[in-house]
């Protein structure tokens, strides 16, 4: 998909960090086995989707100012830092081991 933006480089950040956290994602899910911990883990990977689906995918479809854009990719990289500090919490919860009980 090309996009036409105003700051290729601030796009291609955004997305690598998506795909690390995508990568960080599928490697619990390969670990963890209780299913209200994948069940979160699921939500965490939708998220971190729609940041792809939802913000970079307009990127290419609509028109945008600089400075839209820039408030745009803001809204992506809020996103990604929410879908983050789930993740973290998630990997916080796991840390003694892939059987644990949801807290």
């Amino acid at each position: 998909m090309t996009i036409l933006a105003h700051a290729p480089k601030r796009v291609q950040a955004i997305r690598d960090s998506a795909a690390t956290y995508i990568e960080a994602i599928a490697d619990l899910e390969v670990q963890v086995r209780d299913p209200s911990i994948r069940e979160r883990l699921q939500q965490v990977r939708n998220e971190v989707g729609d940041v792809e689906t939802f913000f970079m995918a307009s990127l290419s479809r609509e028109s945008r100012t600089a400075a839209q854009e820039s408030a745009w990719l803001g809204n992506a990289e809020m996103a990604l830092q929410l879908a983050a500090l789930k993740l973290k919490a998630i990997q916080d919860t796991i840390q003694h081991g892939p059987n644990v009980a949801n807290i």
